[in-house]
């Protein structure tokens, strides 16, 4: 689950940083000792990555799973948007594979980049999509309520055509419309 591969990364995050501040005290250091920590701090950050990637890409099967099941939207708009999460999808999943085929510290800093950049943008859009759901949610409860509206009417117009005082009712009603 997402949840799961969150603290799966966090948990490799704390060794990123603590094998970072180790190399700190090795500076300038070419030892064999130094290379193999070298080589660990490579290790941890590119599993972080990797990490980072499955909790991105989660998060986005989270929200295609409750698009396809909602029913707040039309096949079209579903469509659309699952759509464009399969290619934020297969983009991400394209990082992954470059990720395990960096070699130096400079190519995982520039996945690193494209990650973070990745997953701002994936955030944006899944905002949009949840905003989108909220809306739909929000036009059907106002579908709702103008059904009920339309039916205190309908009662309250038999009610008056059968000689009953409905101005107390009327009152009540547009208390209720506004």
């Amino acid at each position: 689950t997402y949840e799961s591969l969150q603290e799966k990364k966090e948990d490799v995050l704390k060794k990123v940083r603590e094998t970072k501040e180790e190399l700190i005290n090795w500076k300038g250091d070419d030892s064999e000792e130094c290379e193999k920590l070298r080589e660990e701090a490579k290790n941890n950050t590119k599993e972080f990555l990797g990490n980072s990637v499955e909790a991105i890409i989660a998060a986005l099967e989270r929200v295609k799973t409750r698009i396809q099941e909602s029913d707040k939207f039309t096949d079209e708009e579903k469509n659309q948007m699952i759509g464009q999460i399969d290619a934020k999808i297969k983009e991400i999943e394209d990082t992954k594979a470059s990720i395990e085929n960096a070699t130096t510290g400079q190519d995982i800093k520039e996945i690193a980049k494209k990650i973070n950049a990745s997953w701002k943008n994936t955030k944006q859009n899944l905002s949009k999509y949840s905003y989108k759901a909220a809306i739909a949610k929000l036009n059907t409860v106002v579908n709702k309520f103008e059904r009920v509206n339309d039916k205190l009417e309908k009662a309250i117009s038999d009610i008056a055509e059968k000689g009953t005082d409905v101005s107390e009712l009327n009152a009540l009603k547009e208390q209720y419309s506004n």
